[in-house]
């Protein structure tokens, strides 16, 4: 899985670019849900949309990158 990450205003954006070849779409959908149930579970504040993960915490954001950034 690739993420890109920017920085916008006092929030930062982490984009998933790529999950991985050859995947089926329910295999795509299994795996944002994973993701967002994490953030939600694991993250003080920020928001989810789509495959777009908004961090308000520069912290929250590195956990995010270490658990799922290969």
């Amino acid at each position: 899985m690739k993420i890109v990450v920017e920085k916008r205003g006092n929030e930062w954006l982490a984009q998933v670019v790529h999950i991985g070849d050859g995947l089926h779409w329910t295999e795509h959908q299994r795996i944002q849900n994973e993701m967002s149930h994490w953030v939600k579970a694991n993250c003080a504040g920020g928001y989810i949309s789509g495959w777009q993960f908004y961090f308000y915490d520069e912290q929250d954001l590195t956990l995010f990158l270490l658990r799922w950034n290969n």
